[in-house]
């Protein structure tokens, strides 16, 4: 399964009991093919779509928690209207192709990172005020520069890729917003 013009994706969570017919029905469109997975090709086509609008989703909405989902297929005439209002369980409606998904990817990968250097500031931060109030002080040793060390720790921990971080945020938004 390839996406090389753009597609309209209609998401949903696992719990919505919103049967095809209706589905159809409630967007105008002809068809609804629901995307299946492949457990034996990880990194097919399909699996990487879930996984990438899966994690988009997670990101951008944060007052909901997103376990599993559905994703369908809809023809070029869809609207997603009806259907938001009609099922409590609608995530989004996207347009996607091949390259968005490749670069939501990368945002994503983008995104994790930053959390991972900012989470190990966090970690070395916690280890190095352990040692300071652990081994060190029953030796009455100190390590130099101890406030610089903190400083720059916090500093990483708070501000690294900031802006960075929002603009990669705001263009994950922007591709896992729906769209029609």
């Amino acid at each position: 399964m390839s996406f090389l013009v753009p597609t309209k994706l209609l998401v949903v969570s696992s719990l919505s009991e919103v049967k095809k017919r209706e589905m159809k029905r409630l967007t105008g469109s002809a068809v609804a093919d629901e995307v299946k997975t492949v457990k034996r090709d990880y990194n097919g086509c399909a699996n990487q779509l879930f996984r990438s609008v899966q994690k988009g989703l997670a990101l951008t909405l944060s007052n909901k928690w997103l376990r599993d989902m559905k994703i369908y297929q809809l023809d070029n005439n869809a609207y997603s209207t009806m259907y938001a209002l009609k099922d409590n369980e609608f995530l989004a409606a996207l347009t996607l192709d091949d390259s968005t998904i490749k670069r939501l990817d990368w945002l994503l990968d983008a995104e994790a990172e930053i959390e991972s250097i900012k989470s190990f500031a966090l970690h070395i931060l916690n280890n190095q005020e352990r040692l300071n109030s652990g081994s060190l002080s029953k030796l009455n040793i100190a390590i130099s520069n101890q406030a610089e060390y903190t400083s720059m720790l916090k500093n990483i921990n708070e501000k690294y890729g900031e802006q960075e971080y929002q603009l990669i945020l705001d263009e994950i938004t922007s591709i896992i917003k729906s769209s029609w």
